[in-house]
């Protein structure tokens, strides 16, 4: 596989399971704090800084733009990524979503 022909490349093992399962487990505390305040409207649900169930490329599955801990991934793998690729990279940005059964994310560009 060659990142500058084909335009991807997959890296394994670029964390650790230790740390991919953090991450993971993080996600779903997140997702199980910001529904109660939502439902015990502690916190309004159209406040997207905590997150937000309204994706409508993914309707009704949590997700979260921007969430700190995920910027942090984001970073640390920067280095890993551009071993790989042989290329210098701008952080960009995340957006995390923890899928549930039957949930379908269609092919789509973010941004041009």
């Amino acid at each position: 596989m060659n990142f500058k022909k084909d335009k991807y490349i997959i890296i394994k093992k670029a964390i650790s399971k230790d740390l991919a399962k953090f991450c993971y487990d993080y996600f779903l505390m997140k997702r199980k704090v910001v529904k109660i305040l939502f439902e015990s409207k502690y916190i309004s649900p159209f406040e997207e800084i905590f997150g937000t169930w309204n994706d409508q490329q993914v309707p009704n599955t949590y997700s979260h733009y921007g969430d700190i801990a995920m910027e942090t991934l984001l970073l640390k793998v920067q280095p890993i990524i551009e071993k790989e690729i042989g290329l210098k990279l701008n952080p960009n940005y995340s957006y995390a979503r923890i899928y549930k059964k039957g949930d379908i994310l269609h092919r789509h560009k973010d941004r041009f």
